[in-house]
Order: C-alpha cells, then sequence, then structure tokens
C-alpha cells in the first residue's frame, strides 16, 4: 500500500496544481529514481526543506549503504510513512537512524479513509469512529513497533494525519487529528538560522 508521502509533501505546502513546477509527482508509477527537495512557498517556513527520497517503500533496500547514499545521515529528522501495517522495511530505517542519531517519527497516513471504514462497520458518528480509530490505531502501531523493533521503538511519537485536512482545512475538519502537531514538529526541528533536510 502505497504511503501518501508524495500526497503529503504537496498538500503540507499548500501545493494543488499539478502543473507547478514545486509539485511532487503523485501516484502508483510516478516514484522517484532520485533524491528530490521541495521547500514551502510560505515565508515564514522558507528555510525548511522536505525531501523526497527513492523507493524507501520498497522492501530489502534498507540498508546502511542507502542510507548514506541517499544523505540521510545529514537529515534534522526523518518521517517515516506507513500506509497500513508496520513493515520490516519501516523498522530497518528508524533503527539505522536511531544508530545516526538522527530523531525519526512515524506518520499514519490516510487517516480519512480508515476512519470512514469505522463509521460504515460499525454504523457510529464520525467524532466516536475517530476516536475509537485514533485509539485502537496508536495501540496497535506501538504493538507492532515492540515486536518488530523494541521497547524504546514503540515509545516513539506517532503521527495520525490525512493528507485532505491540509488540503481542505474546514471542509475535512472532521478528520482532523495530529496534524497541526506534525506540522508544529516539523517546524521545531529546523532552526531559523539552518537550512537543513528533512525527510
Amino acid at each position: 500500500m502505497k504511503a501518501g508521502k508524495s500526497r503529503f509533501i504537496n498538500a503540507i505546502r499548500g501545493i494543488v496544481d499539478k502543473n507547478a513546477a514545486d509539485y511532487a509527482p503523485v501516484g502508483e508509477f510516478d516514484v522517484p529514481t532520485d533524491v528530490k527537495k521541495y521547500a514551502f512557498r510560505d515565508s515564514n517556513l522558507s528555510h525548511i526543506w522536505l525531501y523526497d527520497v527513492p523507493g524507501s517503500g520498497r522492501s530489502s533496500i534498507i540498508t546502511e549503504d542507502y542510507f548514506k547514499a541517499n544523505k540521510l545521515v545529514a537529515f534534522d529528522c526523518v518521517l517515516i510513512f506507513v500506509g497500513g501495517r508496520i513493515r520490516d522495511e519501516d523498522i530497518e530505517l528508524a533503527m539505522i537512524a536511531r544508530k545516526y542519531g538522527i530523531p525519526f517519527k512515524f506518520v499514519l497516513s490516510y487517516c480519512d479513509r480508515r476512519i470512514q471504514e469505522h463509521v460504515y462497520n460499525d454504523a457510529a458518528g464520525k467524532e466516536t469512529a475517530k476516536e475509537v480509530f485514533s485509539k485502537k490505531v496508536t495501540a496497535s502501531t506501538r504493538k507492532q513497533l515492540n515486536e518488530k523493533g523494541d521497547l524504546a521503538m514503540s515509545q516513539t511519537e506517532v503521527f495520525l494525519i490525512s493528507s485532505t485536512v491540509y488540503e481542505n482545512p474546514h471542509e475535512n475538519a472532521e478528520y482532523r487529528i495530529d496534524e497541526d502537531y506534525l506540522l508544529r514538529y516539523i517546524i521545531t526541528q529546523v532552526p531559523l538560522d539552518q537550512q537543513g533536510p528533512l525527510s
């Protein structure tokens, strides 16, 4: 399952025009083959760069050589996007980041779709479904991180987001969970006097 990384890069920067020069290609066949960086258009955030790293969603390629080749060792932090369950390559990436002392967080995307499934399956209101979903998926993710990684990894912050909330915050406010917290986290990772990469 795609993790929605490129869509997030567009959404959080307010990019909707697919023909824009700074639009991150989205789609099953639009997988980056090299590291691409994207700046915020907001002048207050112009010191922050978001990096889309090639192949980070594929299995069996997350090695220390991969980490170094894509210059992840220079990043201020690494955001590991998860579209469904935690995969072995997600854990491998987190472990290498930890080895190099680079902060990392897990970002669970497409939460709006999963909340809708809860509403449909349980005939619950969206607010109730969102609360139940948030608790269940956070507990489940932490359990997976503990089983596949270790106790320390299971205590890593997990952000639950929907790119649709960034794209249309008023219309999709009912799906808002950690979108504001994630943006705040990103902002605090890069000092104003530093132009550092963040993936």
